[in-house]
């Protein structure tokens, strides 16, 4: 799995941010309060890792985004893989939030082509004609 952030984030912010990201990755629910740990002093000064909401203007515009992404998605798919790396490539399926694996899709995808075109397969009664 690779997880990319962003920038603009303040430093306090950071540790915060992907703290909370890691715990949603391992489907884990984290306790508010930071324990006593070598990287404390990232979440000072309230030491919890939810900090009250500011009023700071979110200017990331829909289409920038959606740019970005399908920028990074495709230097990512050209990104030769080392021989004994297995790379796999995931999607999520009809708008749920369960991956499925691409090549998983594309078998699946086939097989529905396939049932719909029943009715175009090769008939035993047409090779008499081709005789």
């Amino acid at each position: 799995m690779m997880v990319l952030g962003g920038g603009g984030y303040t430093l306090r912010n950071v540790a915060r941010c992907w703290t909370y990201e890691t715990g949603i990755l391992l489907d884990e629910e984290l306790p508010n309060e930071i324990p006593e740990n070598s990287y404390r002093e990232y979440f000072c000064p309230e030491y919890k890792l939810h900090i009250p909401v500011s009023n700071m203007e979110n200017l990331n515009l829909p289409g920038d985004l959606e740019r970005v992404k399908n920028y990074l998605l495709e230097k990512l798919r050209q990104i030769n893989g080392s021989g004994g790396l297995q790379i796999s490539s995931y999607s999520l399926v009809g708008g749920s939030n369960s991956l499925i694996d691409v090549e998983e899709q594309r078998s699946l995808n086939r097989d529905k082509m396939e049932e719909e075109r029943v009715d175009e397969r090769f008939n035993p009664k047409q090779s008499d004609n081709l005789l």
